[in-house]
């Protein structure tokens, strides 16, 4: 996990790499500061990696090769360090004189070897500069061909890196192996960039395409990374295959790095593109003219130059390295063994013996150095650890009699059967001949468990004031007594109670949170008092002891309590089932009442109501009263009992009394019974004289007085809601008795006493009298019957639907003379409540049609099949728009909550003037 967290560690160098990269490429670090922090931090990491893999690679390499390693490493990075620190120095003074001439233009003309010979032309620099090219590499066509090593080209590839290549682009990474895999030209390779914040024309990439060359000129293009050197230089093609190099701008000195060759002016030339032919180099400032060159290219690498001069520098210093690490190797290992490995050796052999479980084995000291202090430290540590057996030997024994002490209480589940599993176990662990365990209760100490033989007897009680030693056991702690027939322990209540003939005896607090909960007597045969060995054990089982007997009891003491509270919430969970589920007050109030008692444990209940007026308190409910008393309990008025007590004080009252069916003592307890801050009435418990109501009780009795509450107040509000409707029904009814019904009645009484007269003089319109007292009747009829489903709710599902529109229809164009087309399907089977919320549907938009619509023709049409049933109703009236009345419309909203209820889906269609259409689909 250390070599891990090391190597982790490690890795955070090449990350701090990575930042000095991400800044040196943004231009906040120069170049020769980034080489010289990525020279020294690869050394470092280098060195670091070494001593973290030889420090921590276990059991696989000696100490001696470890120690070289370390020195090799070390100096290896000293060494390495200090060439890369000097480096900077002779790099900044490197200076190539042969370095190409400006202000000259190069010649290459074809040979007859396949190559080229290269002379110092006439300089001429193109001034037109012709179009300018995008960054990057750009494709251009030429205007004539051009053979180029036993190839001929209609197309160049143009890179602002001064590179020029044919049949593919060529990029910079592909050069540094053998010059690119594709045929080229360098005017002059290095790193260059076009000035993104310079004018149009101050700088760029530029070509000019005539019918005779192409001309391409980098003008005023800087470096990467340096903004202030510039290069300017042109190359010229000709149809023939030669072309001219002419250099017209370029810096007095060139500053090159170690890393990268391309930071200043790499190389010049031409290459065929074959990794199979190695170009051959010449200087263009000294060998011109050139002799013809053959087909492997023609080129001069300055970078090359330049490595050429560090070789040179740093020769030296590589034999100086390599024979320091020979030296190394050879004498550093010859110097540590006598000093170090052998006696190193010795100390581990020792270690080897003590780890046989050789403690008394001792190395002898040879030089009092470091390695000799550490030599006698470890035959200390070794006397140290021998004796230091015997001790964990002891402390082993305590703790095996600890863990079968603790094993054995496990094993108890409850606070009785740990008294005895403790004492039996104390006295086995201990070896003893008897022990006994005396508990604290109500102010004696009672003996609770005995193994042995003792005089004790289980239940015997000792009064604390004859225990001499009380005060120190109250304390915590233990006393420690010998000869127990004599001296002081003779007059001990305690020893005089428990100790028979032995001749050791030790008595030690049960405590818990510094509570003292009982006793631990142990008593032995043996002379001489007890052991310190013994003693410490007896302590702490006694201190485990009284912690598991004291969390025994608060087990069983929550044991307990959630049985109560769950009997609470069981007794609640029934009251509310029972006031949800019953309608009937009285069933309501009786079950209640009687789980009130039983889960109380009383012997008798009763519930008195307050009327309406609350003055006199009515008996609702009992449970265990016998009927000879429970006249007694009757009509009682406010004051002079008990549960009057209760209404007056608005507060639960617990009294004793005497009981109500004999003329035994009893205990009583009444709480209010109240619903939205008003005492409704009283629920009163009877139970035995020595039964005592705790908190809880009155708690659960509140509970299930607040539950009979808001029973006995939703009974009250269910009945009154039931008269309202009732009333609220029968006034609905006169209106449409007295809307419809009536006037119908009263206008066919008309025309029927008007008929006689009306056919003596015309009998024309006699009939048409007869025809229209005959739709006043059917409409009346049609009006009863609406009336009569009204009355009759079961009705709406006693016929089929179809009739059921009929007659809406039929009412409504009896009440309204608007035509009611209707087209049904009489073998429409429905649920219940699907066919009762369409009917209700259809009965609101005929509603609707009557009072608003101002319709001329009506049509209703009913259609069932397999996978849905649709109902729709449509008007030719006066129409609205939708979206400003469908939200306000409370009968649109009735209909939609009908539709939802049942599934199905309701769209109503209207526009002003154009009518409504109301359709219903119910999904079968």
């Amino acid at each position: 996990a250390r070599a891990a967290r090391a190597l982790a560690l490690l890795s955070i160098l090449p990350l701090g790499l990575e930042v000095v990269d991400l800044l040196t490429t943004y231009l906040i670090l120069p170049r020769d500061v980034t080489e010289l922090i990525h020279s020294l931090g690869i050394l470092f990491a280098l060195s670091a990696f070494a001593l973290v893999y030889l420090n921590y690679l276990p059991e696989t390499n000696s100490l001696t090769v470890k120690l070289v390693g370390i020195t090799l490493a070390t100096i290896l990075a000293v060494v390495g360090s200090l060439g890369w620190i000097v480096t900077p120095a002779y790099v900044a003074a490197y200076h190539d004189d042969r370095f190409i001439t400006d202000r000259q233009t190069l010649r290459f003309t074809p040979s007859s070897k396949g190559g080229y010979a290269v002379t110092v032309a006439p300089f001429h620099f193109d001034s037109d500069l012709g179009t300018d090219l995008s960054p990057g590499i750009v494709r251009i066509n030429l205007a004539f061909d051009f053979p180029f090593y036993d190839q001929v080209w209609r197309e160049a590839f143009i890179s602002e890196d001064g590179i020029i290549s044919f049949g593919q682009p060529l990029n910079s990474q592909d050069v540094k192996y053998r010059y690119g895999s594709a045929p080229a030209i360098f005017p002059l390779h290095l790193d260059l960039v076009i000035d993104p914040d310079g004018l149009s024309g101050d700088n760029g990439l530029f070509a000019k395409s005539a019918a005779d060359r192409l001309t391409i000129t980098w003008y005023r293009l800087r470096k990467a990374w340096d903004r202030d050197t510039r290069y300017t230089f042109q190359l010229v093609l000709y149809p023939g295959g030669g072309f001219d190099i002419t250099y017209n701008g370029l810096p007095a000195r060139e500053l090159y790095a170690i890393q990268e060759p391309r930071d200043a002016a790499w190389l010049i030339g031409a290459v065929p593109g074959s990794a199979a032919l190695r170009p051959n180099h010449i200087r263009f400032t000294a060998d011109l003219p050139s002799p013809s060159s053959d087909r492997s290219g023609i080129v001069e690498d300055y970078y090359l130059s330049f490595r050429r001069y560090l070789h040179h520098l740093y020769l030296p210093l590589a034999y100086l390295v390599m024979g320091s690490s020979v030296l190394i190797l050879i004498c550093f290992p010859m110097f540590f063994r006598p000093t170090l490995v052998s006696p190193l050796a010795r100390l581990l052999e020792g270690v080897r013996q003590i780890n046989t479980g050789n403690l008394e084995v001792t190395m002898p000291v040879q030089y009092y150095d470091e390695i000799g202090f550490l030599t006698q430290s470890f035959n200390d540590m070794a006397a140290a650890l021998h004796n230091g057996t015997g001790t964990l030997r002891r402390r082993a024994t305590e703790l095996e009699a600890l863990a079968s002490v603790s094993s054995a209480l496990r094993q108890a589940k409850t606070s009785q059967d740990m008294i005895p599993i403790l004492i039996e176990a104390t006295v086995k662990a201990l070896g003893a001949e008897a022990g006994a365990i005396l508990l604290l209760e109500n102010g004696g100490l009672m003996v609770a468990g005995v193994h042995g033989s003792l005089r004790a007897v289980l239940g015997d009680r000792i009064l604390p004031d004859s225990v001499l030693c009380w005060p120190m056991l109250q304390a915590g702690q233990p006393v420690w007594s010998e000869l127990v027939g004599q001296g002081r322990c003779a007059a001990c209540g305690l020893c005089q109670a428990l100790v028979q003939g032995r001749q050791t005896l030790a008595v030690v607090p049960l405590q818990s949170s510094d509570q003292t909960l009982g006793l631990l007597q142990v008593a032995f045969d043996r002379p001489g008092g007890l052991p310190e060995e013994h003693r410490r054990p007896l302590v702490a089982i006694a201190e485990m002891g009284g912690n598991a007997l004291q969390r025994a009891r608060t087990m069983e003491m929550l044991e307990q309590l959630v049985q109560d509270r769950t009997r609470d919430l069981m007794a609640l969970y029934e009251v509310t089932a029972t006031t949800t589920r019953h309608l009937d007050l009285q069933v309501v109030l009786e079950r209640v009442l009687q789980k009130a008692v039983e889960v109380i444990g009383g012997e008798a209940g009763v519930i008195h109501l307050l009327d309406e007026a609350g003055e006199t308190l009515h008996l609702a409910a009992q449970h265990g009263i016998p009927p000879v008393r429970s006249d007694l309990l009757q009509v009682q008025r406010a004051g002079g009992n008990l549960w009057s007590r209760v209404v007056e004080r608005n507060e639960t009252v617990i009294v004793r009394i005497r009981r109500v069916s004999e003329a035994r003592a009893a205990c009583y307890a009444g709480v209010p019974i109240q619903a939205k801050g008003r005492t409704l009435g009283v629920l009163s418990v009877f139970a035995e004289a020595s039964h005592r109501f705790s908190a809880e009780d009155i708690a659960l009795l509140t509970g299930i007085a607040d539950h009979v509450g808001a029973a006995v107040e939703s009974a009250r509000l269910h009945r009154r809601a039931e008269e309202v409707a009732v009333l609220e029904e029968r006034q609905r009814l006169a209106r449409e008795l007295h809307d419809a019904v009536t006037q119908t009645l009263f206008s066919a009484s008309l025309i029927a006493e008007a008929l006689p007269r009306v056919w003596h003089r015309d009998s024309e319109a006699g009939r048409r009298g007869l025809e229209e007292l005959h739709r006043l009747t059917r409409g009346a009829s049609a009006e009863m019957r609406t009336l009569l489903l009204e009355l009759r709710p079961a009705a709406l599902t006693e016929k089929p639907l179809d009739q059921l529109l009929g007659h809406l229809a039929e009412t409504m164009t009896s009440r309204t003379r608007v035509p009611i087309s209707l087209a049904t399907d009489p073998d429409c089977l429905l649920p219940e409540d699907v066919q009762i919320a369409l009917y209700r549907i259809a009965q609101e938009a005929l509603n609707n049609v009557a009072k608003h619509a101002s319709a001329g023709q009506v049509s209703v049409e009913l259609s069932c099949q397999r996978q849905q049933v649709t109902l729709r109703i449509r008007d030719d009236g006066v129409g609205f728009d939708s979206h400003d009345v469908l939200r306000d419309r409370v009968g649109m909203g009735v209909m939609r909550e009908r539709a939802a209820r049942i599934g199905a889906a309701l769209e109503i269609t209207s526009r002003p003037g154009q009518g409504t259409e109301v359709v219903v689909v119910w999904p079968a």
